[in-house]
């Protein structure tokens, strides 16, 4: 958790050339907002500079802002913080996923992903691909779950 953000202080222009001279991938949504790239920077620094060897706890920096399908507990404890955590601007939506967090984790995922991606559209920016697959793949988990006669 302490290191999720440890690149997050890097300007947009700083994102891009980290990940050109340490060979990160940039899709084209990530070079429109470059502030997703602190995640994938992250990811390396904590390897390379705090000589993170977990590959759980790379993973859980590397999917934070994003998510992605199948995520391991820790991936999705962090992605839950960090979209919950005090400092968050403050949707509309806010109060009651932080309340759910106590009772079903991968409905917040899903909530958290529906949000994200649901204002991203309102401001008119492109939404990353991972983002979508992560809001599918929850939302198939609790379609699921009301098939099974479960309940979010």
């Amino acid at each position: 958790g302490m290191l999720h953000d440890c690149a997050k202080n890097l300007s947009e222009q700083e994102q891009l050339q980290f990940c050109r001279k340490h060979h990160i991938d940039v899709t084209e949504v990530e070079e429109e907002n470059t502030a997703l790239l602190h995640a994938k920077n992250g990811e390396w620094m904590s390897a390379h500079k705090y000589h993170i060897d977990d590959p759980e706890i790379l993973g859980a920096i590397r999917w934070h802002t994003t998510g992605r399908p199948g995520m391991t507990l820790l991936e999705k404890i962090i992605y839950v913080a960090d979209f919950i955590e005090p400092n968050r601007k403050k949707l509309e939506c806010l109060p009651a996923i932080r309340q759910e967090a106590y009772r079903d984790i991968d409905a917040t995922v899903y909530h958290i992903a529906e949000a994200v991606t649901g204002f991203l559209s309102t401001q008119g920016k492109a939404t990353d691909d991972m983002s979508m697959k992560t809001l599918r793949y929850y939302q198939d988990i609790l379609e699921g779950r009301r098939k099974d006669g479960g309940t979010e």
